[in-house]
């Protein structure tokens, strides 16, 4: 359960603090359910990597637009997500979801109008989760972009991410928080180092 306190979010259930949570959002397309995530950043950067670690937070797939609405209103309570990200050009998913939900935002994600935003996006989700520098976490919980990632070929890759609707959600979250980075994060020794020092946060 993730509770806001301050600045930033802290999920119960581990500790784990975040600075930002934010969900992306891929529309279905005539054979492959929407998909929809929520990735959380760490509140304070980790000194080992130099980045503050990234959690894939919840995906769950969404076969039409009614599930998308449902889904939407409560990622966004259960988990604070915002903003939501992903392609705000498919103009009949974007009037039917604002007609149907009060508040209904998504803004554009970093390159989702790329014409080879596919490769792009994998190339980032890979770079994030090499394990010599992992940034990017899936958690043990993740079956779906896990098992995607794992059986991706270089010819699922050319063309734009909106065909390949997993791929397109995760790279929407993460390019938003690769792209968009905070201007100063704390390591965890500074941190503790502003405590013991009687700083506030």
């Amino acid at each position: 359960m993730i509770s806001r306190i301050s600045d930033h979010y802290i999920d119960t259930s581990d500790h784990k603090q975040y600075s930002r949570i934010v969900g992306g959002l891929a529309w279905p397309t005539l054979d492959k359910e929407g998909f929809m995530v929520v990735v959380g950043e760490e509140f304070l950067r980790d000194e080992a990597i130099d980045a503050n670690p990234l959690h894939l937070l919840s995906e769950v797939k969404a076969k039409d637009l009614s599930i998308i609405g449902r889904l939407y209103g409560e990622l966004t309570t259960t988990f604070f997500a915002g903003p939501w990200v992903g392609n705000p050009d498919e103009k009949f998913f974007m009037h039917h979801m604002r007609e149907s939900i009060k508040g209904f935002s998504l803004i554009p994600a970093p390159h989702y109008n790329d014409p080879e935003s596919a490769y792009h996006y994998k190339t980032l989700i890979y770079n994030l989760t090499d394990p010599q520098r992992k940034v990017l976490n899936l958690g043990d919980k993740s079956r779906l972009v896990r098992g995607f990632l794992n059986n991706l070929i270089p010819r699922d890759l050319p063309g734009k991410a909106d065909e390949k609707p997993i791929l397109a959600a995760m790279g929407y979250a993460v390019a938003q928080l690769s792209t968009f980075k905070r201007k100063e994060t704390k390591s965890v020794s500074e941190h503790m180092e502003s405590l013991n020092a009687g700083q506030r946060w």
